[in-house]
């Protein structure tokens, strides 16, 4: 009997060791991925879907729609985006792969962390993909070319008097700006850029053109020690930073001094 027992747990053995290595049937499991997009008008708010993946068991596929809204930049100016939730975040695409993930596309811009945006893109169309249940909205400003790109062609601008300045494609230079000290006093310079990304900074002058030493009060604000009456001059310049990742930031700030 027992003799029996060990041929049957021999023979059950030699079946599991045959089954395991013989080849086994694989039904291939598919993942699809598609775009859903739509063109949203400027100042109209939108609320963002992210994606969905639906799953079909009769096919075993596994299909994935990232929803997407098309925007349109005319050239000269800057693009604002507002939305409801700061905790969540937006991608913006200049080309687009359909047969992708949002994650799987390269994204110029991922904006987050505020409900109000500033960016000066250069013209063209772009994808937006909202985050599920983000209320989002854009629209475009028109700025005008401005002159003031040297000493001899600086812009007046009065004390008190925050003017907003835009660096748009091809005319990223430095744009000069004409005080005037009616006393003894120091000149605090205020700057802030829109894009939140302190990539903006002033530099100030006298009436030779000579740059005159100045001290950081903080991340906006740089002040001079105190100056004769006069003519005055502040340069204002956006940095040279540019990555794929962050499309064109400290490309509009104020300047405002006093």
């Amino acid at each position: 009997m027992k003799k029996c027992m060990k041929q049957l747990l021999c023979m059950a053995l030699a079946l599991c060791i045959i089954a395991c290595l013989a080849p086994q049937r694989a039904d291939a499991y598919t993942k699809r991925y598609t775009s859903n997009i739509t063109t949203l008008r400027q100042n109209t708010y939108v609320t963002g879907k992210g994606y969905v993946t639906n799953y079909n068991s009769s096919t075993d596929t596994s299909t994935t729609t990232s929803y997407y809204y098309k925007i349109t930049v005319p050239s000269g100016g800057y693009v604002t985006f507002n939305t409801n939730n700061k905790s969540k975040g937006f991608y913006l695409f200049k080309t687009l792969n359909k047969n992708k993930a949002y994650y799987d596309n390269k994204y110029v811009g991922y904006l987050y962390n505020y409900t109000s945006y500033y960016r000066v893109l250069p013209a063209g169309t772009y994808y937006m993909f909202a985050e599920k249940g983000l209320k989002v909205k854009w629209a475009f400003h028109k700025a005008a070319t401005t002159t003031n790109y040297c000493r001899s062609r600086a812009a007046g601008l009065s004390i008190g008097k925050k003017t907003t300045a835009v660096f748009t494609r091809g005319y990223e230079f430095g744009k000069w700006y004409k005080v005037t000290l009616s006393s003894k006093k120091t000149l605090t310079v205020y700057v802030t850029d829109l894009t939140k990304k302190s990539n903006l900074s002033a530099d100030v002058f006298n009436a030779a053109g000579v740059r005159i030493s100045t001290s950081r009060v903080n991340d906006t604000t740089i002040r001079t020690k105190t100056l004769a009456k006069g003519t005055y001059y502040i340069r204002l310049r956006p940095s040279d930073y540019y990555s794929d990742n962050d499309y064109y930031v400290g490309r509009i700030g104020t300047i405002m001094w006093r």
